[in-house]
């Protein structure tokens, strides 16, 4: 046995709100915390969890001690590994799926046999091939995480019949067009684990629970802690169930973006395996690429760049509300399918590292002053304009810029690039960087919603994310490498000169 490490969830260096990384569910109302009681026994006892157990118990029409309430289905899996398996032997689950699987079984000394599944039908053949004399339980997750296959009622029976104890790990079950946990309770030797933290949205109370016969449930009360449960997360818990008009909402919202993300994607040759959760598993050409760039935008997804066959791939978890769909589609398709390019000037296609030059510019633009004089053939161009014409054929070009509009289109007629720019906002037409306006109103000027920024300043990135431009990074000439990269955090990458955005573009 390994010695175990402890569980980590990626963090991202730039600031995120919305987090479609970890499946979470819909925040419920606010209101839901008016249901905690008075009662100051509520934090000094104890918790109870014999009415929260009814409450689950009437959900299903089963017997109040075929439920067992855990602290989220984390700890009611752990419990199965506790209850019936130990060190030389064996479970068997299907590959890619819930990460944690391999982890306990690890940790109480056995050994997991993996088949694999990525889409498709279950492959119930080959999981009951896989059991052997040694093999103390199966585990099926459906929808499975992170594909979101799910297991028909038939191969889950077929399956039952072959296995010593079936584990159905049944958390996204809620988000299924077809449910098999009443199915599963019909046999004897299946345990269901649910959760509350997906569809029902209270991942922070870790509020789980398992089903099953009263032998079963019984056996795994027996393991794990006594108290799981707080008596705040029990209380807040049972309100919530009744609450299942709200959820079925979210639910039914969460399907829907399901299928439209999907053609979305599909229509700009992005691969999403079927799912019936409340994510996608989607792949793409440049995973990483637009990891980073949902996370300059904001917004949180989850690759998994250390398991096999899986570095491609990015889960993406569906937010159920319209506003932060559309955000996620803007997002997605600003990483995949920019719809323009625009560049600060100074530092960028400019090189102004001079600072004598670009303190003078700098002040004679504080004070009205449009002109640069002798200062201009000082000045130098970053990037060749061959090879801005070869960007601006594949997509339109913006400059925004808080020069004087004179002195913009002075410097990029002098070096050949006026014509490739389709958009140029100045000093004259917005307010300043780090407002997002002069972006926003190149965006406008150039008809689009998507774009790509290309800034050598903190101001940059501000007004870029501001307006939902992804913002990339450049170093400019002469300046400190790890300073620039310091300073330009938050941005979807930092190139080293302009040039190297013809390896993004490409």
């Amino acid at each position: 046995m390994s010695r175990p490490t402890a569980y980590s969830h990626p963090v991202s260096e730039c600031p995120i709100d919305l987090d479609l990384s970890k499946n979470e569910g819909q925040p419920p109302s606010v209101s839901l915390l008016s249901n905690i009681s008075n009662e100051s026994s509520l934090v000094s006892r104890y918790p109870e969890t014999s009415a929260l157990r009814e409450s689950i118990r009437e959900l299903y029409g089963v017997e109040t001690d075929q439920v067992l309430v855990t602290a989220g289905a984390d700890d009611a899996l752990f419990r199965c590994f506790l209850a019936h398996m130990g060190p030389g032997r064996n479970a068997v689950a299907t590959y890619p799926s819930f990460v944690m699987i391999p982890r306990y079984a690890d940790q109480v000394g056995g050994r997991l046999v993996e088949v694999p599944w990525w889409q498709g039908a279950f492959p119930v053949e080959a999981v009951i091939d896989a059991i052997s004399d040694d093999t103390d339980l199966v585990f099926v997750v459906s929808p499975n995480n992170p594909t979101g296959g799910v297991i028909d009622e038939a191969a889950l029976g077929e399956l039952a019949a072959r296995a010593r104890l079936l584990v159905l790990d049944a958390v996204y079950e809620d988000f299924a067009e077809h449910g098999l946990t009443r199915a599963a309770l019909e046999m004897e030797n299946v345990v269901i684990i649910r959760t509350l933290s997906k569809a029902w949205g209270l991942a922070g109370l870790r509020v789980g629970y398992v089903l099953g016969s009263t032998e079963l449930v019984t056996e795994l009360a027996a393991y794990g802690n006594p108290y799981s449960v707080s008596g705040l997360s029990a209380s807040l818990a049972i309100a919530r169930l009744n609450d299942r008009d709200e959820v079925a909402e979210f639910i039914g919202n969460v399907r829907s973006q399901r299928d439209t993300l999907a053609g979305i994607l599909d229509s700009h040759g992005i691969i999403t395996l079927p799912s019936q959760a409340n994510f996608l598993l989607a792949r793409f050409d440049a995973a990483e690429w637009v990891l980073s760039v949902a996370a300059s935008l904001g917004v949180a997804l989850r690759r998994f760049p250390d398991r096999p066959g899986l570095g491609d791939y990015l889960r993406i978890t569906l937010p159920g509300d319209q506003p932060r769909f559309e955000r996620l589609v803007h997002t997605l398709l600003s990483a995949v399918a920019p719809e323009a390019l625009l560049f600060d000037l100074d530092g960028v296609l400019a090189d102004v590292a001079d600072s004598r030059v670009t303190a003078v510019v700098e002040t004679a633009a504080s004070v009205g002053v449009d002109g640069l004089g002798g200062l201009e053939p000082r000045e130098e161009a970053l990037v060749d304009s061959t090879m801005l014409e070869r960007w601006a054929e594949m997509l339109p070009i913006g400059v925004v810029t808080g020069r004087p509009k004179s002195d913009a289109e002075e410097f990029l007629a002098r070096f050949g690039m006026l014509d490739s720019i389709s958009a140029l906002v100045t000093r004259e037409d917005a307010r300043s960087k780090p407002d997002s306006a002069p972006i926003r109103l190149a965006l406008e000027r150039l008809g689009v919603d998507r774009a790509w920024m290309v800034g050598g300043t903190p101001d940059d990135v501000a007004a870029a994310r501001g307006a939902g431009v992804v913002p990339i990074g450049v170093v400019a000439p002469g300046d400190d490498p790890n300073r620039s990269r310091r300073s330009l955090g938050g941005t979807a990458r930092i190139l080293g000169s302009v040039s190297e955005l013809e390896g993004l573009l490409s």
